[in-house]
């Protein structure tokens, strides 16, 4: 885990904060 790239820490951080996103922006529309 400490030898990965600041960079992909950052990719999997956006990455995890768009997937969140899409799951409550869903909930929302589905109700």
């Amino acid at each position: 885990m400490a030898g990965i790239p600041s960079r992909w820490a950052v990719w999997l951080c956006c990455f995890l904060f768009v997937v969140e996103s899409a799951r409550s922006s869903k909930h929302l529309v589905t109700g």
